[in-house]
């Protein structure tokens, strides 16, 4: 039996079994015809699977800024269709044919069933590597909802440990649609929770794009997709002036970091306005999600505050 976790995330979904990790954007959409040859380093997975209802379905998965993502539906619809993708790439790292697994959730009490009802049982995939049609046979025995967050908490307090009987640490993640702090206690329990909606990647990319616009770096707010290729590249694509043909590439590096902290911040000491009574008791606050890459922390600053070790993966990887 194989333990494996997996954060059905709004913008990224990431499964690991702790050593090796994949990574696929959450977006889907349904396809038809044959199933074509694609290569699994390329951006998307082209498959054929089972789903719940023993419906044969084909499907592309993580297909750039196309498709449906996940903020769209539930992220329980969503999951049903991005894990066969993800089995398929974690497939080529390890291997693994009865799993039990973790699932990382905002509602895990809530989502519990419904996860199970989409992924618990046989999985039979088939897809298409180097010309060879090729198929994908596995059982999840299990499904176990974990609270998001927790794994974040764990990665941390493995290092440094709460020291007072009654103290507290909070997780700040931003995701691709929401931003949430969470309260844990020395037993990794989620005391407290406060979330702002529309606060995530998304409105930051349109954000961030309004700050550029305002110090006169671009002329124009930028399309959302193409601020999420500058939020990954930190680099921006100007138009040379007085022609269509010709382009520069300039950093925007330093203007990301000052932005990615400013959120931060601006979004955390809203969200503890609500949680008054933990004050007293909180330790730390620690910044998780992709953004917290782009922080650096004065001295004075890491008295309160703190980066995760992987922004990026520690919600899972915290899990196993």
């Amino acid at each position: 039996m194989t333990k494996l976790a997996v954060d059905f995330g709004n913008g990224f979904s990431n499964f690991t079994d702790g050593e090796q990790t994949v990574s696929l954007r959450s977006r889907y959409e349904y396809s038809s015809g044959f199933l074509k040859s694609n290569s699994l380093e390329s951006i998307t997975h082209r498959i054929k699977y089972l789903d719940s209802d023993n419906s044969e379905q084909m499907i592309c998965v993580g297909g750039g800024f196309g498709g449906i993502p996940t903020y769209e539906t539930t992220k329980p619809t969503a999951a049903e269709h991005i894990f066969p993708a993800l089995l398929i790439g974690l497939a080529q790292k390890t291997t693994f044919n009865s799993i039990d697994l973790i699932v990382i959730d905002t509602n895990p009490n809530k989502n519990q069933p419904i996860y199970e009802e989409k992924l618990l049982g046989k999985h039979s995939v088939s897809y298409i590597f180097n010309d060879v049609l090729q198929t994908l046979n596995v059982e999840v025995n299990s499904v176990v909802c974990v609270q998001e967050g927790v794994g974040a908490f764990k990665q941390y307090v493995k290092i440094n440990p709460i020291t007072k009987p009654n103290g507290l640490v909070g997780v700040q993640n931003v995701g691709a649609g929401t931003m949430d702090l969470l309260l844990f206690n020395k037993d990794g329990k989620c005391v407290a929770k406060q979330s702002l909606e529309n606060r995530g990647c998304l409105r930051f990319a349109q954000w961030f794009s309004t700050q550029l616009r305002n110090s006169g770096v671009i002329e124009f707010d930028k399309e959302p997709s193409e601020m999420f290729q500058v939020l990954e590249s930190q680099k921006l694509q100007l138009q040379t002036k007085n022609t269509v043909m010709e382009s520069t590439t300039i950093s925007v590096a330093n203007e990301l970091k000052t932005a990615s902290k400013d959120y931060y911040y601006g979004g955390c000491k809203k969200m503890l306005q609500a949680l008054e009574e933990f004050k007293p008791y909180l330790e730390k606050i620690v910044f998780t999600g992709g953004l917290a890459n782009n922080i650096s922390l004065g001295k004075t600053e890491t008295n309160k505050v703190a980066i995760s070790q992987n922004p990026l993966l520690d919600n899972v990887l915290g899990v196993l």
